[in-house]
């Protein structure tokens, strides 16, 4: 297993990135191609998407397509991030957002012409609320959620129906029905990691501070269900093609097919290309991208 360091051609006039003692902590983005095997996870043709910004932050990736993706990156402004997208097969660089405040947490909502993004607005203390933004970028978008102030994190169930990490003490998550602007408690103490299945949330459950877990809660019946703990100090994951989940921590992959088993199985080691700080990853199809904490 090789990886390709392939530079993005970047088509932009401006470069805005300068030195700032307050810069967001480094993170770089890798593609790959993966196949399940007997063995574990073939991974092959293998790209460094991020040189374009190899200092900076580049994280949360999320598929628009097989070949584009939705970042958010400190590469116009090293202070605070916007939300970029990335085309892989053009391989461009397009900036999609350039308000005052920081963007995080771009997510594709279930009709795919809209993405939503945590958005910080400043007044007093730093308020978290959720943005969302259409494709075409036609317009500035609209507040997605006019009540909630402390957006952490977010996932799509349907058109209507999403799940909030509120933040708090403690962090509380939160079933949103829109069209009836109702909510409803889902759990306290989530992690970050939350996916979406069908309208099925999957999220992570911290507990206690050594016991988390990943459940999965289902909105018609308003109950979670335990589907298994999750790698010890990970809570980042998401499900491959095959229905399994994957998870990352320091240098290594690990699946579990909730299934046939309950305990993780490594299945990648990537110390070899220098990724030895992975957390997040997001998957389509038989792409896995991964982020690499420097």
């Amino acid at each position: 297993m090789k990886l390709i360091r392939s530079l993005l051609v970047i088509t932009l006039s401006l470069y805005l990135l300068t030195p700032n003692a307050a810069q967001l902590p480094a993170s770089n983005l890798y593609a790959f191609q993966y196949k399940i095997t007997d063995q574990g996870l073939d991974l092959s043709q293998g790209q460094y998407l991020s040189a374009f910004n190899a200092e900076g932050y580049n994280n949360q990736p999320q598929f628009i397509s097989d070949n584009e993706l939705l970042i958010s990156s400190n590469y116009f402004d090293a202070a605070q991030t916007d939300i970029i997208k990335l085309d892989l097969r053009k391989r461009k660089l397009t900036r999609v957002t350039a308000t005052e405040q920081g963007e995080y947490s771009p997510t594709i909502t279930p009709d795919r012409r809209d993405f939503s993004v945590i958005r910080e607005v400043l007044g007093g203390e730093v308020n978290q609320i959720l943005w969302r933004y259409p494709l075409s970028q036609k317009d500035g978008g609209q507040r997605a959620l006019a009540a909630e102030t402390t957006v952490g994190y977010h996932s799509w169930l349907s058109g209507t129906e999403l799940a909030t990490f509120l933040v708090g003490d403690p962090h509380r998550l939160y079933y949103h029905d829109v069209m009836e602007g109702t909510k409803k408690l889902i759990a306290n103490r989530p992690g970050r990691g939350m996916i979406s299945s069908g309208r099925n949330l999957y999220y992570v459950h911290k507990s206690n501070d050594e016991s988390w877990y990943i459940k999965m809660y289902d909105p018609d019946s308003g109950k979670s269900e335990m589907i298994c703990e999750t790698v010890k100090g990970s809570e980042d994951f998401d499900m491959l093609s095959d229905g399994s989940l994957i998870m990352a921590q320091g240098s290594k992959l690990y699946r579990l097919d909730p299934n046939q088993a309950k305990q993780w199985k490594e299945v990648a080691d990537l110390s070899e290309l220098g990724l030895n700080h992975m957390n997040r990853l997001k998957v389509r199809r038989n792409k896995i991208i991964l982020v690499n904490a420097e």
